[in-house]
């Protein structure tokens, strides 16, 4: 079963029919003593069949006329076609980048067989194509087209054309239509399910179309979740205790890919790459850490003939630090695994102790890996900002400084509103505060409501979410800090207050563990400042 066809008519759809047959049917109507017609006349029959071209240009014309108009039409199509024959902008390129995708493409034409052959060799079509059917039978190109869904058998049907021939193809196949605007069917194309104006928009169109069908295609794994974010923009959710510990994006950038983030794993993010390609059709030219923890950026060993960009300050941060030594690492995760699991046995919170079980088990999960991860930090940097440009869709890579880390990154994609924040912002998840700035990091988010117009957010941690989830996250950090505040300022200990538990709303929230050690360090930080006053 073939996963998307999608079928092309060739006259006013791939091929600029004009830059031969307007000179080849004048020739030959001058060579039958025939009234030459306006350039305006000839436009109007291409797309139909021969045989009411014919009918049209000679009416009434004896079988001895007609054999003679159709040899004269075919040897100057013959002798204009390399000369002279176009195919329209965008077209080789458009259908390379889809023939990656593995899409099966087909050709349908109302052309001659020596006319299709003849552009098929000049422009090297017969590579990029399945099939070609020319009209070399009494069939319809309904039917025609129904002999090549009955073949290839999709899952979705797809005609390309510029003519209501090709809309009705479509239909009458339960397909999709889609119609160019720039071809010589002019308003026919209205009643088509897309319109493109130029060929590259087809190639977008069909993205669109088989992109849902890729996602069905990527195996499930133990690792993260797809979840389509926008018209090519996918969010791989990580599955709590696999490991993979951090979420990641893909991005279609129309002829190549970027990830950004790439888990704790280096089998996760094999994957992820695996997935991103099949997704997208295209290698992975490009992977953005947004910040230097390992959740983010451990798997970045897998993505080696990719450009790998982050920050100054994150690349400095992993440069300035050395990887650490394997033995010694596996060390101290056995010590931490110990510890989470004391911390577990006396945990009174259900939520607190299943988080703990995710945190053990993520943690056992690296601790198996170690021997296999190797440190790759970015070839590219930047201190503001940056700009990658692809074929459909540019991204803008900026950061606001440092907040959750020294320094954190983010990836805005403007044509769908779409915002990759990394751990600056989580879904209803809390976030680990130790190794940054709880008062910047509050500037950050309040810069980001400002200055960046987004409607779907891709979390560190969580679930895709909203902008109501950046007000949320400002919500958190504003309310821990005060709530720490107040403790620290108290004669109780830091043992008393925590064993209120978490307070709400965030005692509901996921990774509930680790409100603990974002008290226990602005208890100390708040207790210590009180000293000092």
């Amino acid at each position: 079963m073939s996963r998307l066809l999608a079928v092309f008519d060739l006259d006013g759809t791939l091929f600029q029919t004009q830059t031969v047959d307007i000179a080849a049917i004048t020739q030959a109507l001058a060579k039958c003593g025939c009234p030459p017609l306006a350039p305006q006349e000839i436009t109007g029959l291409f797309g139909l069949p021969f045989a009411e071209i014919c009918a049209q240009v000679l009416p009434g014309g004896q079988p001895g006329l007609i054999e003679q108009f159709t040899q004269n039409v075919i040897r100057h199509e013959l002798e204009e076609i390399p000369r002279a024959g176009c195919l329209y902008p965008g077209v080789l390129e458009s259908l390379q980048a889809l023939q990656a995708l593995e899409i099966d493409m087909c050709i349908c034409t109302n052309g001659s067989e020596q006319y299709v052959q003849a552009i098929a060799d000049k422009f090297g079509l017969h590579s990029l194509f399945a099939e070609i059917s020319y009209n070399s039978s009494p069939l319809s190109k309904s039917e025609r087209v129904a002999a090549l869904k009955q073949k290839y058998n999709p899952d979705t049907l797809v005609m390309v054309g510029d003519r209501s021939s090709d809309i009705a193809a479509a239909r009458d196949n339960g397909g999709v239509a889609v119609g160019v605007s720039y071809g010589f069917g002019g308003e026919e194309m209205s009643a088509a399910d897309y319109i493109a104006d130029v060929f590259p928009e087809v190639e977008t169109i069909l993205r669109k179309l088989a992109a849902p069908l890729s996602m069905e295609r990527v195996e499930p794994n133990g690792f993260f979740t797809l979840r389509q974010a926008a018209e090519g923009v996918w969010a791989a959710i990580v599955i709590p205790g696999s490991g993979a510990l951090g979420n990641a994006a893909i991005i279609d950038l129309g002829d190549s890919a970027a990830v950004v983030d790439t888990f704790s794993l280096p089998e996760a993010a094999r994957l992820l790459r695996e997935a991103a390609e099949l997704l997208t059709g295209n290698p992975v030219k490009y992977v953005i850490n947004t910040h230097y923890h390992g959740d983010h950026h451990y798997g970045n060993q897998e993505f080696t003939d990719s450009l790998i960009l982050s920050t100054e300050g994150t690349r400095n941060i992993l440069t300035r630090e050395q990887a650490p030594v394997p033995g010694v690492w596996q060390k101290g995760l056995q010590l931490q695994i110990s510890a989470f699991r004391q911390v577990k046995a006396a945990a009174g919170d259900p939520l607190v102790r299943a988080a703990l079980a995710d945190e053990i088990s993520d943690k056992s999960a690296l601790l198996a890996a170690v021997p296999r991860i190797r440190r790759v930090t970015a070839a590219l940097t930047f201190t503001d900002e940056l700009r990658l440009h692809g074929a459909s869709r540019s991204l803008r890579v900026f950061s606001y400084g440092g907040g959750h880390t020294e320094s954190d990154a983010m990836v805005y994609i403007e044509d769908v509103k779409v915002l990759v924040t990394g751990d600056l912002v989580l879904n209803r998840t809390h976030p680990a505060m130790q190794t940054g700035c709880p008062e910047a990091w509050l500037g950050i988010l309040t810069r980001i409501s400002s200055e960046i117009d987004f409607e779907r957010l891709i979390p560190g941690h969580g679930e895709i979410g909203g902008r109501h989830h950046l007000r949320e996250m400002s919500g958190y950090l504003t309310g821990i800090l005060q709530y720490a505040k107040k403790a620290a300022a108290t004669q109780d200990s830091v043992e008393a207050w925590l064993a209120k538990g978490v307070p709400a709303p965030y005692d509901t929230w996921k990774m509930s563990h680790i409100f603990e050690w974002n008290f226990r360090w602005l208890f100390e930080r708040f207790g210590n400042h009180t000293k000092e006053e």
